[in-house]
């Protein structure tokens, strides 16, 4: 029997990020800018455990363990929109995205806060 509820969030088709056993999916959004403020596609998957990117070029994933020092911040200035992981005073990890996917990212940011 599963576990998932109606609104449960899914990983999307095309994301290929695999979940390890237990790992409970909180919430997916997409990120549609690379740090030259071109337009990349990617996935940012957040899990009760870790932040984990998927770049839609297959140019790799990074994950991101989420501990007691982590935080994640959502900010909009312009046309620009920024994620970013920070562990302390350090930035370890940082995504772009327009505002079209602004509601996305602030879901993202909202399920980091009331996770368990």
């Amino acid at each position: 029997m599963s576990s998932r509820t109606p609104d449960s969030p899914r990983l999307p088709a095309g994301c290929r990020i695999e979940l390890a056993p237990a790992e409970r999916l909180l919430a997916v959004g997409r990120y549609d800018l690379d740090p030259s403020f071109d337009f990349a596609d990617g996935w940012l998957v957040l899990t009760d455990r870790r932040l984990v990117c998927d770049r839609a070029d297959s140019s790799g994933r990074s994950s991101h363990p989420l501990g007691p020092a982590t935080g994640l911040d959502v900010r909009i200035r312009g046309t620009v929109g920024r994620l970013e992981v920070v562990e302390g005073d350090s930035v370890v990890g940082r995504w772009l995205f327009t505002p079209a996917l602004a509601d996305e990212m602030h879901a993202l940011e909202d399920a980091f806060d009331q996770r368990q």
